[in-house]
Order: structure tokens, then sequence, then C-alpha cells
């Protein structure tokens, strides 16, 4: 347009690979690439002509995306013709196991899916900040760089039911056999999650070297995981001190059992983004000679880092790679330890006030605020971020260098009926899903959930250690499998979002005051409702699930200690303001009804 305000410049074939790599990394403009290969070729045009990338770009964006994609590069990612991989060589801490299982699902996917499909690290293994018991996640990638069909991973699950169950053929006339699985699959595990929802993950369970490891593969939204490991592998060669801290942190969550985004909870990208970003504004604020704690924090975490990898020159080279990986922890170097945990804390300290609400956007210094960044926290409810507020203050305790680990399971909402645990539920106009006010009507209560009603796929299988013993490979599918999920020995849960299951609940509100009328006389009444003490039964979500309680807080000091605590923290005006809405009462879908409806007319039968 003649009257156009902007100023029209025609742009050659490297700048406009550049401002696309630009857009794409920084801007969050996940469109801007089709697939993989487009990607790919982008990068191979930009980092070709190095004279105009020296003359034309900003040196330390330059140096650092170029780092990012030599790291991606040595993983299996197609950016060799113009960046030199950077020889990454495993470490301890389960890296190497988890390099022998990528390069084992490469085999198995070379042999059974399309020739050329890939298998791309994401996440915290590409990000190089994994951890002792991280996951290896993983896309596959088609021939030429799109996305994969969902079939692919019905196939890839068949294939252990068929490995499971395969026997000789009894004829000569019998069809050639297919290649066998990779001798570290064999014996391995496989659970499918999502089959018809159009983004199904397999999970897959194997023993490396005597330690059980799992690997979650996808096939959806493959450039958003790939986006994510360029952007924080960037940023790390930027600051490679970060990646102490984001260790430190994924260990001190895992310790304490926070929610994960498969249970309903935060995703691990929520985290890592939260204290990259809090990182960045403490370094950004000792930089400018701002002499508050923020910018001490940033310069104890860079002190720490120097010393630890200074510290780690003397020691035996598996001791230099423990350190290495553990982030100072562990390895008797206790200034250092002491200075990474101590900053670490201070920011878990700010967060346990108040976490980043609906809507809030997580981006990361020199990152566009997108609208995708808003969604990070959406679907998480005040029961959950109450949950994650209070193991925030108990990260921020001063005292102990490590966390002390809770069971994987105690904050899980169990699928099967009769057990205790803590709620959040509104009350007042909240209770019929009116607008929240400021400083929400809600409270704490304890509940005994004598029935759960819902549908079989919904039911989601524990992988962690305890439940996935070694044992004879086998597949759980969603859905048809579930009625074993006991016999395989992994703890049946659901997810804190699921909407589809109601939980029959008798509430006791004397109970909840238990701790306060003392352990006497009255204290052990009411633990049948014969006395009167029990509310209605009400119908619960899973989205009120705050956390397992060991017992009747009306007879038990331990739950009724539990609950009190979190009443407590309810109480504080600065986490009423900020906590999210709890979910509402009486919002059942219409699939939950129908599941209650038949599971109440079977029991009349």
């Amino acid at each position: 347009r003649v009257s156009c305000k902007w100023k029209h410049c025609p742009l050659d074939r490297w700048q406009t690979a550049w401002l696309e790599l630009q857009r794409f990394c920084f801007g969050a403009q996940l469109g801007t690439f089709e697939t993989l290969g487009g990607f790919a070729e982008a990068v191979h045009t930009a980092f070709a002509d190095r004279a105009r990338l020296a003359n034309e770009t900003p040196p330390s964006t330059a140096v650092a995306l170029e780092a990012a994609l030599g790291a991606l590069g040595s993983l299996g990612y197609p950016f060799h013709r113009s960046v030199a991989p950077l020889g990454e060589q495993p470490g301890i801490g389960g890296r190497p196991g988890r390099f022998a299982l990528l390069a084992a699902l490469r085999v198995l996917v070379s042999q059974r899916l399309l020739p050329g499909t890939k298998v791309l690290p994401v996440g915290s293994f590409a990000w190089g900040v994994d951890t002792l018991g991280s996951d290896l996640d993983v896309v596959l990638v088609a021939p030429g760089g799109g996305e994969v069909e969902p079939e692919a991973l019905y196939l890839l699950a068949d294939i252990f039911v068929s490995s499971a169950t395969a026997s000789a053929p009894d004829s000569a006339w019998a069809p050639p056999p297919v290649p066998p699985v990779p001798q570290l699959l064999q014996g391995a595990t496989a659970v499918l999650r999502g089959r018809g929802s159009g983004y199904p993950v397999l999970t897959i369970r194997a023993i490396v070297d005597g330690e059980p490891l799992s690997a979650d593969v996808c096939c959806a939204g493959q450039l958003g995981s790939i986006r994510d490991a360029v952007l924080f592998r960037h940023m790390i060669a930027q600051a490679p001190e970060l990646a102490t801290g984001l260790r430190l942190l994924k260990r001190w969550l895992r310790a304490r059992a926070m929610p994960t985004s498969c249970e309903g909870g935060y995703p691990q990208v929520f985290w890592m983004r939260l204290a990259a970003r809090t990182f960045q504004q403490a370094r950004s604020a000792g930089a400018s000679g701002n002499a508050s704690c923020g910018g001490d924090v940033a310069g104890s975490i860079q002190v720490a880092h120097e010393a630890i990898q200074a510290s780690a020159h003397g020691a035996s080279e598996e001791e230099a790679q423990w350190a290495r990986s553990l982030g100072g922890c562990d390895t008797g170097r206790a200034e250092s330890e002491e200075l990474i945990c101590r900053r670490l804390r201070s920011f878990c300290k700010s967060w346990s006030v108040s976490l980043p609400a609906w809507g809030d956007v997580l981006n990361l210094t020199g990152e566009d605020p997108v609208p995708a960044l808003k969604r990070l926290a959406i679907g998480v409810y005040g029961a959950t971020t109450l949950l994650c507020l209070m193991e925030l203050r108990y990260m921020a305790k001063e005292g102990e260098p490590e966390m002390q680990p809770l069971s994987t399971h105690q904050h899980m909402c169990p699928a099967a009926p009769g057990f205790w645990a803590a709620f959040l539920i509104p009350t007042g106009s909240e209770a019929e899903g009116a607008a929240r006010p400021a400083g929400h009507d809600a409270e704490v209560v304890a509940a005994y959930v004598w029935k759960c009603s819902g549908p079989l796929e919904s039911v989601r299988q524990c992988v962690c250690n305890s439940c996935c013993e070694p044992r004879a490979a086998s597949v759980a599918p969603a859905g048809a499998e579930v009625a074993r999920l006991g016999e395989d020995g992994g703890q049946a849960f659901l997810s804190r979002r699921e909407t589809d299951w109601l939980l029959w609940a008798r509430i006791s509100r004397s109970a909840a005051s238990a701790l306060a009328l003392g352990h006497g006389g009255d204290a052990g009444r009411g633990v049948s409702g014969a006395d009167g003490r029990w509310e209605q039964p009400m119908g619960l979500s899973p989205s009120h699930f705050v956390t397992l309680l060991p017992g009747d807080p009306a007879s038990s000091l331990v739950a009724a200690t539990a609950l009190r605590r979190l009443q407590d923290l309810l109480a504080e005006p600065e986490i009423a303001a900020s906590l999210p809405a709890p979910y509402p009462l009486y919002r059942f879908s219409r699939r939950a009804m129908m599941e209650s409806r038949r599971t109440l007319a079977g029991e009349a039968e």
C-alpha cells in the first residue's frame, strides 16, 4: 500500500533464513516451519555463510544458538550440514542408560516403521539437565521431517504384546519372522495412553544395567518440543550455571512427589521456565548493580558453579561427573553445596507465596510473550496449587541439604476407593460455580472416599520404580487392560484434571477441627459416623483432591497435623488472594453421570 507506515525492504535468502530462526526460536511462531526439515534447511542457510553471520548478527546470540544446535546435533538432530556436533559424552547418574535406551528405540523404529523415521530426544535429556530418575522423552519424525501418524504408536505397542506371546512356527510354510526386538527392550513393559485421542503417548519401561528406565514416545506436537530444546540449550550456553540450578530443582521436585503433568499437575516445562526466568531476573539485577537479594542469588550460583567445576578437577572422573550431574550435592564439597541449595531455597520461598496463574505469560529473557505461553498453568485448580505451595514452603526450609523423600504415591489420586484424603472445596456462592471474588471462599476438609465411578479408560498406571519391578514383557493399553493394573504391580490413579470420574465421599467437619479439640475423650469419636457428625455423602472430583491422609484426623495425630498445616496455609491472606479458584462442586460431565448411574444400578441388582 502506498500509505503503509512500515518501510518495505527486500530480503535475500540468508536474511530470510535468519529471520525465520528468530521467529521460531524466540518468537514461538511454530507455524514458521511446517516440518523439521524446513527448520534444518533454515539452519543450514543461516550458518553456512560465516562472514554474514559474524557481521550481521549479535555475536552472543549467534554463538549461543550455534552451541545449542551443535549440542542437539550430537543427539541426532539434522543440523550437521552447517553446525558441527559438540560430541557430548554421556555422564553418569542414569544418562548412559538413557543413551543406550535411545539407541535401542532407534533400532526398533528402523526395523518396524517406515525407513527414514527418526527418533529425536526432547525434554530434560535434550536440554542437558536430566538427573537420576529422569524419563527419556522422544518424538517420532517422519521421513522428510513431518509428523508421524498415531497409528505408529499402536504398532509399536502391539510389538511388545507379540514379543511376549511369540512362539516358534509350527509349519515350514509359516511367514518369515519379523526382526527381533532389540535385546535391551526384551522383557520391557509398555503402557499406551490416549488411544483414539489424537495425542497418544507410549511409555516403555526397561531395565538397563540393573536400573529401571522409562521412555515416553509421542508423535504429535514435535516442533514445540524441539523449539523448547533449542531455547533451553541456548540459555544454558549463555549461562552454564543455569543447568546446575535446574538439575537440583528437578531432584527436589521428584523427592517431594510433586504432581507431574501426567498426574494433573503443572508440566515440567512450567517449573523449568519458572526457575530459568527467576534466575535471569536475578542475574540481570546483579549485573545492573542492584544490591538486592536477587543479585546476590545470581552471583552466588555463578561462583558455586565455578567452584564445583574447579573442585571436580581434583577428584576422580566418576566423582567429577557426579558433581556435574547433581549440581554439587552429595560430593563432600559442603561450601558449594550449601551455597547453591541456599540460593535455590530463596527462589522456592518466593514461589511459595504465589505461582503464575491462568493467563500469566512465562516468557524468558529475549523471548516474545506469545499466547501459547499463557496456557502452561491452565487446568490446574486451587487444590493442586495449594499442595505445590505447601511443598515449595518445605523446600525453602533451611538446615537440610537434601530433601526428605516422600512416597511417589503420596500425592496421587487413587482410582480405587477406601482412602482418606484432604480436599479443597468451595463454599458459599463458589460452590455453585459462581465467579470467585477477591479472597475466595474455600476450605480444606478431610473426607473418606468409599466409592469411585468413571470410565476405565481414564485410569492411569504408575510407572515408578516400586511399581515396575522386572517382569515378563506386557502391554497395558488404555481401557482394555485397566482391570489387570493391580496384577501388573502398578498403582492405578486418576489425573487431577479428570472430570469424568466421581469420588463418593463422606466429609466430617468435626474431624477437621480434631487437632484444636485435643486428642483425649472425644478425639476418637466419629470414626464410623455413628454419632451424627458425618455430613451427607457428596460427590467430589479428582480436581478437589489435595493429598492423601494417613487416616481419620479425628483419631490420627499425624493426619490431623497434615490437615491443619494445609488449613493454616490457606488462611494466610497472601495465599488466599493468589490461589486459583477451587474446582466447583456439582459440576459433573454427562459421561460421569452416566457411569455413576451404571455403577449404582449394578449395586442395586
